[in-house]
């Protein structure tokens, strides 16, 4: 944590990129609010359980169908007028639904709405992805900023669904939904006073001064870049999607209250702040030993979640898992961002987010398929093993390569 703080203190020095980064942690608190919201308004609606599930899985369709789209719109019209289209498209859409609230509209045009936001949200991610490294000074600022902002979405994980529960139970359920849409708002405010201090490359017709015109490298060389954070990614998000149902199949399994599900679930918030800090220690000086590290504690998170611990050591495991998920992360987006061709970097996450997809829905639904046959103990450990697999995979001589600036010249974007 206090590697989070000295982080936050540097990167204040940096008015715009602090912006950014502030911007996206208060839209990370509604996204939660959002998150929280709405499959309560699903159940009140439907009372049906099973529906609920099947909307929250649903909502990462987009991801498989846009993400690799959305990339490359990035990367052809650039990452700011990407952010600036899809936040306000996103907050008409939070502000909608909250009027669709108020006034009891027809679930259907709810949940269509809700579409077009995660639709909306696919375009986002890959945009984000690219313009923070547009915005930072040089590698080190890059990686105090994703530091930060990975601190600020975990304590954004607990806030967002604690300000939920209480706008729930106040009865003002539709003011998550206009909540997010002003979240999306601030972050649109604060990118129009930066500036980029780098040039948008336009993937057809990249030029520079010093070569002539630049041809865009070839997806082959994209991926030979992301192959082994791809690896990464996978362990991140199938671990991420078993931490969204890890909760509940352990009351299920012990038969305990629904009581132990919150704490668990606070658990993982704060293993996600720890997780933040710890990868501040590591960002900028050892990525890799940061990712081995992370690793470790991923797997050991889970060697004690399947080792029938008691609630206390549950809660430690899950915490483990948590933080490890945060360091990975971080530290992978951060070398993605470092290491990958700028003009192939909005094209590089969609990508590593339709992978990113398909893994939380592997890590999310293969355990609660499979734990009623095994039991919850090796379903734990046969993850603990698949994860521990995948990062080896990604850590496998690990190249740690220089910060790369955005316009390279022809013979540096082929060294």
């Amino acid at each position: 944590m206090r590697q989070s703080i000295v982080a936050l203190g540097q990167l204040a020095d940096d008015r715009s990129l602090f912006g950014l980064v502030v911007a996206r942690g208060v839209s990370s608190v509604g996204d939660w609010l959002y998150l929280a919201a709405l499959p309560i308004l699903v159940y009140r609606a439907t009372g049906n359980v099973a529906l609920v599930g099947l909307i929250a899985a649903g909502r990462l369709l987009p991801w498989l169908l846009l993400s690799v789209p959305a990339g490359i719109v990035v990367d052809r019209y650039g990452p700011q007028r990407v952010v600036v289209i899809t936040e306000w498209v996103r907050a008409g859409l939070m502000l909608l639904m909250g009027a669709l609230t108020a006034i009891d509209a027809p679930l259907a045009i709810t949940l269509l709405a809700a579409t077009a936001a995660a639709a909306a949200s696919t375009f986002a991610m890959p945009a984000f992805g690219r313009l923070v490294p547009e915005i930072a000074q040089d590698g080190d600022q890059l990686g105090r900023a994703n530091v930060v902002g990975s601190g600020l979405d975990s304590v954004a994980c607990i806030i967002g669904p604690g300000v939920a529960a209480l706008l729930i139970l106040s009865g003002g359920l539709e003011l998550a939904f206009l909540l997010n849409g002003l979240s999306f708002l601030c972050v649109v405010a604060v990118l129009r006073t930066i500036p980029l201090r780098r040039i948008d490359v336009a993937a057809d017709t990249t030029t520079s001064a010093d070569s002539g015109p630049l041809s865009v490298p070839s997806w082959s060389r994209l991926a030979r870049a992301i192959l082994r954070p791809l690896a990464i990614d996978a362990a991140v998000s199938f671990s991420a999607g078993l931490l969204m149902v890890l909760p509940v199949l352990v009351i299920a399994s012990a038969g305990a209250g629904e009581g132990l599900a919150g704490g668990l679930s606070l658990a993982a918030g704060i293993g996600g702040v720890v997780g933040a800090g710890a990868a501040g220690s590591f960002v900028n000086t050892r990525p890799g030993r940061g990712m081995t590290v992370g690793l470790v504690a991923a797997v050991a998170g889970l060697v004690v979640l399947g080792s029938g611990a008691q609630a206390a050591g549950v809660a430690l495991g899950i915490l483990s898992l948590a933080a490890a998920v945060v360091v990975l992360d971080t530290l992978n987006l951060t070398q993605i961002q470092r290491t990958v061709d700028d003009r192939l970097l909005g094209r590089g996450f969609g990508v590593i987010n339709t992978s990113a997809a398909v893994w939380v829905i592997l890590g999310s639904l293969v355990p609660t398929l499979l734990v009623e046959v095994l039991g919850l103990q090796m379903v734990v450990l046969g993850s603990g093993l698949l994860v521990g697999i995948l990062g080896v995979l990604g850590l496998f001589r690990m190249p740690t390569l220089p910060w790369a600036p955005s316009l390279r010249s022809g013979s540096e974007a082929e060294a």
